[in-house]
């Protein structure tokens, strides 16, 4: 494992994580670097800085394959889980955060490439207002938020956002700074669903665990919301498969029909999901009856609400949230500036297990390790904390004679012990 983080001077440094060494630094940017993200081959690496750049890194060579300028600040990157060629993310400082074909950009070399479809290389992602009762804007040329390429769309002035791709890469889930969630096909750049948010809470953080099918939204009314991803957004390549390898779907089921002779049963197509239509959208979106869930299609929407996690005696505002590696766990960091405390919470119950407190420093970024029980928590300082289970050695096991000792003593051996 090789962990990534930017730095104050502009500097992407790469560590060996076994022997806590120095694999490299990328130096590129001229301003703070805010996020980095990982290529799936762990071959390439995206960074984001507050010079208003993206650079994507060879990492085996320690070059610069492209460098985009765009016009605000950047405060998270992330690339396209099934890359190359790479799209990408970018949640900026000003504006709604930006699709980013970095292929198309790579080729012509500059942010107004022509990709895809005819679209530029940055491009609004399309989100709804902010406000939850107001109408949603005007397209260009007539054309709203689902327009194929060219219109503005609902919300493209929008100030602030984040957004992931979910793990097949085929949505984008865009959490705006207050009020509501939308998914986005990716290719099309078409709304899917929007689904609102309690108290029009603001999202100051979104992230999906290894699997794909869980979502956890940080929102500054003191919880982290968590959400189920239906099938067709968690990964509908996912899904396919996960139908294909169901019980009944082979030859040894052991169901009515399925004897050891049996032909295996056609998995069930995944169904594509059907954009709505620019009307059905601006109901959707002036809906007042609605106070939280799917605008667009109700308890069958694509983003199901599950659980709060929260510190409801102390009210705890969140910095971040993270997904254990085997989704079991979600730990949570406070948006304290001048403590380190990290929550863990017992994903399927929903209860609180432990609290892990550190230096009188603040928390910026959580990553757990995907195959170890290991945490990694960056302090505002820059400093990377390390947290991991303490096993106690038991020599006993081995020898069951062995006595533990708190201190040494003298040891006289007698006459004929070792002869």
């Amino acid at each position: 494992m090789l962990p990534a983080a930017g730095t104050k001077e502009g500097q992407v440094v790469i560590w060996d994580f076994d022997t806590r060494g120095v694999a490299a630094v990328l130096n590129g940017h001229t301003g703070p670097v805010s996020s980095v993200s990982w290529s799936r081959n762990g071959r390439q690496l995206l960074s984001g800085s507050e010079d208003a750049s993206v650079i994507l890194w060879d990492v085996q060579q320690g070059k610069q394959v492209l460098r985009l300028q765009l016009g605000s600040a950047v405060l998270r990157v992330s690339l396209h889980p099934r890359g190359p060629p790479f799209p990408a993310l970018a949640a900026l400082a000003e504006g709604p955060p930006v699709l980013l074909d970095l292929s198309a950009a790579a080729a012509a070399g500059g942010p107004q490439a022509q990709g895809e479809g005819g679209r530029t290389a940055v491009e609004p992602l399309p989100l709804v207002p902010e406000a939850p009762d107001a109408a949603p804007a005007p397209g260009g040329r007539g054309r709203g938020a689902n327009a194929d390429a060219g219109g503005a769309g609902p919300g493209s002035a929008a100030s602030g956002g984040l957004a992931v791709f979910s793990k097949s890469g085929d949505v984008v889930i865009g959490g705006q700074m207050r009020g509501a969630l939308t998914v986005v096909d990716t290719a099309t750049r078409r709304i899917l669903d929007i689904v609102r948010l309690p108290n029009s809470a603001r999202v100051t953080d979104l992230v999906l665990n290894r699997k794909g099918d869980l979502l956890l939204a940080t929102c500054q009314d003191q919880r982290v919301r968590m959400f189920e991803l239906a099938p067709a957004v968690a990964g509908r390549q996912g899904a396919a498969v996960a139908a294909a390898g169901a019980p009944g779907a082979g030859g040894s089921s052991n169901g009515d029909g399925g004897g050891a002779g049996s032909a295996p049963m056609p998995a069930p197509a995944v169904q594509p999901l059907e954009p709505p239509t620019d009307a059905q959208l601006a109901e959707a979106v002036g809906n007042k009856v609605i106070k939280s869930g799917s605008l667009l299609h109700g308890e069958s929407g694509l983003l199901r609400h599950v659980r709060d996690f929260q510190n409801a005696v102390e009210r705890t505002p969140w910095r971040t949230a993270a997904f254990s590696a085997d989704s079991e766990h979600v730990v949570g960091a406070t948006a304290a500036k001048s403590q380190l405390l990290l929550y863990i919470w017992n994903r399927p119950l929903g209860n609180m297990e432990r609290i892990l407190e550190g230096p009188k420093e603040g928390v910026l970024q959580l990553a757990w390790h995907p195959l170890r029980s290991l945490l990694l928590s960056c302090a505002g300082t820059g400093r990377i904390y390390i947290w991991a289970k303490v096993h106690a050695e038991n020599w006993s096991a081995f020898a069951p004679d062995f006595k533990e000792l708190d201190e040494n003593t003298e040891y006289v051996e007698r006459e004929d012990e070792f002869d």
